[in-house]
């Protein structure tokens, strides 16, 4: 009957679940073909025990150490967070990458498991692991993964953002890896991404990067404005004044989402209007009526950074104006206290090559001159010579893309199948696909998103 074949079916079922000896068996036998063995080992859910790490090697059994701490992982005891975190690590220093790359999903998620369990215990400790993860996972440099996001984020909380530099400046030009078999990038990792990225620039001071990168979580394609766009919003305002003296034009199609960021942000709209006016004083005000808030959003000291750059602004269109002047009276002119203060707001604007003058302290009076550079050094060449090199590479990038974007399969569909609709859109064709590549509903689901590590 009916029944007993379905207790007969379970019966089978449960019989096929390879015990702890099958599946070291079985992972001894196909190391050589991982993708093979991480088929098996999805499709049979084997029983697996931490004892079963012991008569494995991380290195020659990657998939096997993969599949016994990710389904220890799913079930974790907080007592056993520390040990399980070790382990982790051995695992990710030591794994090998062909082997992991069959199981990118579980890989992808074990890191964040890891990240999770670190990221408030020991930051420091988790940026090499995590570092070692991400070039075992990824295909090439320009693809994106979900390792990327967790990678900044702990290098981010340790203080040490230097160490993604070499990893933020190779542009991103893949998202995913194109298999069936992909670790799903999520749209909240690729914002993460850039938003950390953008506070890792930020922190060593390269500010047309950082703002790079804010803008492409702002930017972003959305149904609704996320947390994270919003946050990266406020960095992206103050960096703009901090290093323009103005506020730079976002794309054109980030409209949607700045019209409700601006509604969302009415300080940082206060101080856009306040360093507009070059007044130092007034920025200030703007600074101290919203302290709290600004001290919440973690942005205090970049506001204070800012009030700074109007100050130096000011100096220069003095060198401009006049040829000699009195310390004194640069001080009243820029809202300085006094000759002292004025005089070391001059010397590091000199020592920063931001202007070129001289200082009498006898007289307490200051020269201005003109930029002796002329561009003809060995250094100016070189730098042109890489400015000139960094354009072909670029040049050459996009030439390739667009050869690989006209060929391909999925984009040749999507052409046709809105060139057959009558009723078509240009926008159709993105949101014709699904999933991250089309970016659809990028917003969805972020309004709560907390960042108090940021």
């Amino acid at each position: 009957c009916a029944s007993q074949q379905i207790k007969r079916t379970r019966r089978d079922t449960v019989r096929r679940v390879p015990t702890m000896n099958e599946m070291i068996e079985m992972v001894l036998a196909l190391s050589e073909k991982p993708r093979e063995l991480a088929a098996h080992l999805n499709k049979s859910k084997p029983q697996v025990t931490k004892d079963m790490l012991k008569l494995l090697d991380p290195k020659l059994h990657s998939l096997g150490w993969l599949e016994v701490l990710h389904t220890l992982g799913s079930s974790l005891r907080a007592a056993d967070a520390d040990a399980f975190a070790q382990e982790c690590r051995q695992f990710f220093i030591h794994c090998t990458a062909v082997q992991i790359q069959a199981s990118p999903l579980k890989f992808s998620e074990l890191a964040t498991k890891y990240t999770n369990i670190m990221i408030d215990v020991d930051a420091l400790s988790a940026v090499y692991p995590l570092k070692m993860a991400l070039e075992k996972l990824r295909l090439s440099p320009e693809h994106l993964t979900p390792v990327h996001a967790e990678f900044a984020k702990v290098a981010i909380k340790a203080r040490c953002p230097h160490v993604l530099r070499k990893t933020l400046d190779v542009d991103i030009v893949y998202l995913g890896d194109g298999s069936v078999n992909s670790y799903r990038l999520s749209v909240v990792s690729l914002l993460l991404y850039y938003f950390y990225g953008g506070v890792a620039y930020l922190s060593l001071k390269k500010y047309d990067r950082a703002m790079q990168f804010f803008s492409v979580v702002i930017s972003a394609p959305a149904e609704q404005v996320s947390a994270i766009m919003v946050e990266a919003y406020k960095k992206y305002v103050l960096t703009s004044l901090l290093h323009f003296g103005k506020l730079i034009d976002l794309p054109g199609y980030s409209s949607f989402a700045l019209r409700q960021i601006k509604q969302a942000t009415p300080a940082y709209q206060d101080l856009v209007t306040a360093n507009s006016t070059n007044d130092a004083e007034a920025f200030v005000k703007v600074i101290a009526k919203y302290h709290d808030k600004l001290v919440d959003d973690k942005n205090l000291g970049l506001a204070v950074h800012c009030h700074e750059s109007i100050t130096r602004r000011n100096i220069r269109r003095l060198t401009e104006m006049f040829l000699t002047m009195s310390l004194s009276a640069i001080a009243e002119r820029v809202d300085l206290p006094g000759p002292k203060e004025a005089e070391q707001a001059l010397v590091g604007m000199i020592n920063a090559g931001e202007i070129h003058a001289s200082i009498d302290q006898l007289t307490g009076t200051v020269s201005f001159h003109d930029d002796d550079e002329k561009f003809d050094t060995e250094a100016s060449l070189a730098i042109l010579h890489a400015h000139v090199e960094e354009t072909g590479a670029q040049h050459k990038k996009i030439i390739e893309l667009d050869t690989e974007l006209r060929t391909s399969r999925q984009y040749i569909k999507k052409t046709n199948f809105q060139g057959s609709d009558a009723g078509a859109t240009p926008g159709d064709a993105y949101d014709a696909g699904g999933g991250l590549e089309s970016f659809s509903g990028m917003g969805g689901g972020f309004g709560g998103m907390a960042l108090d590590r940021v």
